[in-house]
């Protein structure tokens, strides 16, 4: 999905005071730094990473669950933040969230065929949201006329913790080995087998 001119996304940054210094959330999947490579998520996408791309096509403002989302962020809810790589505000929530659209696109090697540390470049397009807090009436309003639940807490209902440990020991695992070289393996061993059947049953 990340298309010819770039895969559009959505950056979420916190802070205690209105003017900075802004820090990132970083999710489970979804590019934010750089030098990061794309995670190898099989057998299983994260769904609040695949909603986020979804959210860096159109307007906050027609992406209630954003809405939610960054509400959830700002009171620390941990049913919400589990759903994150990391949460980067340790002792207390920050203030002020807001988030901007970049446009990141896969590097590629110079001219003397060496490739670059960074898996990613990219650009800034615009301020995606404004600074929001939880206490904005506004926001409050459009989550109650959106079916938002406001709850302190809430618990998520149909958990397998068991099945997700195993997935992330999963990700861990191949997040060793070069996702091309995956992907070529995969790819292989898929010929391979085709191969075989088609010999024994031919």
């Amino acid at each position: 999905m990340t298309g010819l001119y770039g895969r559009p996304e959505v950056i979420v940054e916190g802070a205690y005071e209105p003017n900075g210094p802004w820090i990132p959330f970083n999710f489970y999947a979804k590019p934010l730094k750089l030098d990061a490579k794309p995670r190898f998520i099989l057998p299983h996408q994260p769904r609040l990473d695949w909603q986020m791309w979804f959210a860096a096509l159109g307007a906050y403002q027609h992406n209630p669950f954003f809405i939610s989302l960054v509400h959830h962020l700002l009171r620390n809810n941990s049913d919400v933040t589990y759903l994150m790589d990391r949460y980067p505000f340790d002792h207390k929530p920050p203030k002020f969230i807001r988030a901007q659209l970049y446009l990141y696109h896969y590097t590629g090697p110079n001219k003397q065929g060496e490739w670059p540390k960074n898996y990613w470049r990219r650009d800034f397009q615009e301020e995606y949201m404004p600074p929001i807090t939880k206490e904005d009436p506004n926001v409050i309003f459009y989550l109650q006329e959106n079916g938002f639940v406001l709850k302190e807490k809430f618990h998520i209902s149909g958990e397998n913790t068991q099945l997700e440990g195993i997935i992330k020991r999963l990700h861990a695992y191949f997040e060793r080995y070069d996702p091309a070289w995956l992907i070529y393996s995969l790819l292989i061993t898929h010929v391979v087998g085709l191969f075989t059947v088609k010999t024994l049953f031919d």
